[in-house]
């Protein structure tokens, strides 16, 4: 809800909302990216946030579902439930985010795509 709040609508003019973005674009803009902003009240896994430190962007997450669980050593993890009250030391955070790319390069080895769909064949029957 808070994505589609009046204060969401006034963002700075290097900031850039998207509610929906096609895939043909998608490396484009992770690419052109300096953060990507993962902020899921609930989420299983986090395909964007890994696409997004594989093209080299700092990730921000929510501290909801499995999000910390897979991307803590590699992002910067911020509580959505007390974001707007610190503000200011969310702003401060993001300011000083850079990509891991150690952190990031480990991920992206262990959540490879092939590895995946290799394993869930040996999962079925």
């Amino acid at each position: 809800p808070w994505l589609h709040s009046p204060t969401m609508d006034s963002l700075p003019h290097n900031v850039v909302k998207r509610d929906y973005i096609p895939l043909a674009e998608l490396q484009q803009h992770y690419e052109s990216s300096r953060w990507y902003l993962q902020l899921s009240e609930s989420e299983s896994f986090g395909v964007a946030v890994l696409e997004a430190l594989s093209l080299g962007c700092a990730t921000v997450i929510s501290n909801k579902a499995a999000l910390p669980e897979i991307f803590a050593t590699a992002s910067l993890v911020i509580d959505t439930d007390t974001m707007r009250e610190n503000m200011d030391a969310v702003i401060d955070s993001l300011m000083d985010a850079r990509p891991n790319p150690t952190a990031g390069a480990e991920l992206l080895q262990r959540y490879d795509i092939a590895k995946r769909f290799a394993r869930l064949e040996e999962l079925l029957p």
